[in-house]
């Protein structure tokens, strides 16, 4: 029975962004990669793990497609002027669960609508990120009993010291 060859897994760390694992067939190629990533605020490590099967991924045509078939779905949905709202609620067979990137993208819709571009860096500090916040918070509030904060220095401080308070 033939060995499997290593593969080298690169787990490249950055300050504030979830880390980038990436593999290769050889530890120089390894090396190169992780160094294309490093930054002055990021590390790397390189772990040497051995294959147990060598799984099957879809290829870049696989890749093309899906993107072209969503860009096709969206198309399509809105020369129909049928919303997001009243397609997710037609998948009643699978919850679908908040996630960091579905509310950033819950966001930036809204962004779009009230300014006309989506990126949050081109937001202007307190006035329009409140008035995108705020009704965001009131269907949080009104629908489910939710309120969050925006963060700022005083409610950040609140929260440290109601935790070290409720440890004691």
């Amino acid at each position: 029975m033939a060995t499997q060859p290593k593969k080298f897994n690169i787990v490249i760390e950055k300050t504030f962004i979830y880390p980038l694992q990436v593999e290769a067939m050889t530890k120089k190629e390894a090396k190169q990669i992780a160094e294309k990533y490093k930054t002055k605020k990021s590390f790397w490590k390189l772990r040497d793990t051995e294959y147990l099967h060598e799984e099957k991924y879809r290829t870049e045509r696989q890749n093309n497609a899906l993107h072209l078939y969503f860009s096709q779905i969206a198309k399509a949905l809105n020369d129909n002027d049928i919303t997001m709202n009243e397609t997710l609620s037609k998948f009643t067979d699978f919850d679908i669960f908040p996630s960091m990137e579905s509310i950033k993208e819950l966001w930036r819709n809204i962004q779009l609508k009230l300014f006309g571009f989506k990126s949050t860096r081109r937001l202007k500090k307190d006035e329009q990120i409140k008035q995108i916040h705020d009704p965001i918070n009131k269907v949080l509030a009104e629908n489910y009993g939710i309120h969050v904060p925006f963060p700022s220095r005083e409610t950040l401080h609140y929260e440290k010291m109601s935790k070290e308070y409720s440890e004691r």
